[in-house]
């Protein structure tokens, strides 16, 4: 058995080699006052979020791809909310998307103007929805990590002007005015530009 202890024999008690659980140590040197610690390089702590997670938990939603000019806000009559409620990474079809950031599939699923498409709660309380998918490898209540491949990019759903990722970040799970937040600006914020 791994987790069995030796028996203790008598000239056990003697040896110096051998330490028992429950044995007493006694140290000549502990009275003495401890001496400084040798200098070392100062580190700084990771950065963190307001809500006190390490920014080297979020990473960009594709390789090496930067977002294109369609931006969060952009005005536009084609736009439900009379704006563009995402950022759009313009990328060939098939490109792998990975999550921004660790968290629990709460949709993966088509819509007509999204097309298919997957939606991740994340510890902070926001939402990244990744839309215009050609496929999605997750399912609702799987747990996912920064940077998993959730799916790839595509060009379905009506919105969809030619492959591509749209991604957005929301304060609240719902398509609807007020619950969107600028997916340049959050990911900046987290330690993630462009």
């Amino acid at each position: 058995d791994l987790h069995s202890f030796p028996t203790r024999r008598s000239s056990d008690l003697y040896s110096s080699d051998l330490i028992f659980p429950g044995q007493v140590l006694s140290l000549p040197w502990a009275s003495e006052a401890p001496a400084d610690p040798p200098p070392s390089d100062p580190v700084d702590p990771a950065p963190a979020d307001p809500e006190g997670s390490p920014t080297a938990s979020v990473v960009a939603p594709l390789d090496g791809i930067g977002p294109s000019s369609n931006t969060y806000g952009n005005p536009g009559s084609s736009y439900t909310l009379g704006y563009h409620t995402g950022q759009d990474f313009p990328a060939p079809e098939g490109t792998p998307v990975h999550s921004v950031s660790a968290g629990e599939v709460v949709a993966s699923d088509t819509s007509s103007a999204y097309g298919i498409n997957v939606q991740i709660k994340h510890a902070d309380g926001t939402y990244a929805l990744y839309a215009h998918l050609s496929v999605s490898s997750v399912n609702p209540g799987d747990s996912v990590t920064a940077g998993q491949v959730i799916g790839e990019v595509g060009n379905t759903g009506t919105n969809s002007t030619g492959a591509h990722l749209h991604l957005e970040i929301r304060t609240a799970p719902q398509f609807a005015a007020g619950n969107f937040l600028d997916p340049i600006a959050w990911l900046a914020g987290k330690g993630v530009t462009f």
